[in-house]
């Protein structure tokens, strides 16, 4: 078993627990931005003290700088724009969509851009993934859910800002950029951004108790994701994005377990359909 195929399952777990995370704030009303404060100083501090345990390569700093900028922009907007729609439909109604639309974007880039090759069973995975948003998006799920029309376009503005830091994270790679700076500068840069964002959405007017322990516990688990997932992307982009893609049977399930959310045949169809998308498009 090679070794970027052991990364990617870790990266699952861990994106899978820091989207359970997300969840939870949302369930609490907690501002996304300040969430995000919280747990991107908890991640970039972890990422600290590893790049300082393994001596990182400073040769190319500048443009690592510049990546990780751009990455923890993204990363702001993936993590604010699913705390949002969280508040507003349930995880069983954002996950699927987010991954599978994700993962179908995913796709032509990697062929466009990193020479990966689409087969036969990724086109047949990529129709069966479009039947997760015909089993979610209904009249009976509009009027179940707070704001169905307002979740759906959170979620496709996250899918495009998660797109975007896929891309990026695969440069580092391709370029053979110190991961261990580029994970640090990552979460760095994207502390002062949220911070800057919260207040001037007067985000402590919305502040709410234990938000604090709650970022930083999803920090953790963003530094474990984005750690092991670089270092997966020495693999194929589209096989290792939808590897990871699997951390929504996770977070699904524990919002199920925990927060009793709504499940029915349509949305365990959808979940159903999501999976086997997600491994014939492997």
């Amino acid at each position: 078993m090679e070794s970027w195929f052991l990364y990617a399952l870790a990266s699952a777990v861990f994106a899978g627990l820091y989207s359970f995370t997300t969840r939870v704030s949302a369930h609490y009303q907690h501002h996304s931005a300040l969430v995000y404060v919280y747990s991107s100083l908890s991640a970039a501090i972890l990422s600290g003290v590893y790049a300082m345990s393994v001596q990182p390569d400073t040769s190319r700093i500048v443009l690592i700088v510049f990546i990780a900028c751009i990455d923890a922009l993204a990363y702001l907007v993936v993590s604010m724009t699913r705390v949002d729609a969280l508040k507003v439909i349930d995880s069983a109604i954002f996950f699927p969509i987010y991954k599978v639309a994700a993962s179908i974007l995913t796709i032509p880039v990697g062929i466009l851009f990193f020479s990966d090759v689409l087969t036969g069973t990724q086109v047949i995975g990529i129709f069966i993934g479009l039947l997760a948003p015909v089993f979610l998006i209904n009249n009976g799920e509009r009027l179940r859910q707070k704001n169905l029309s307002k979740g759906l376009l959170l979620t496709g503005v996250s899918v495009l800002a998660a797109l975007l830091a896929t891309v990026m994270s695969k440069m580092i790679t391709v370029l053979h950029l110190d991961v261990s700076l580029y994970t640090f500068f990552a979460f760095a840069i994207g502390t002062p951004f949220a911070y800057l964002f919260y207040k001037r959405t007067n985000g402590q007017a919305h502040r709410k108790r234990h938000v604090e322990w709650l970022g930083l516990l999803g920090g953790i688990f963003m530094f474990g994701n984005l750690f092991f997932y670089v270092h997966a992307l020495s693999g194929n982009l589209s096989m290792v994005f939808l590897i990871n893609s699997f951390s929504t049977v996770i977070v699904v399930f524990l919002s199920v377990l925990i927060f009793r959310e709504h499940m029915d045949k349509k949305k365990v169809g959808a979940l159903v359909a999501t999976i086997i998308s997600l491994i014939l498009l492997k």
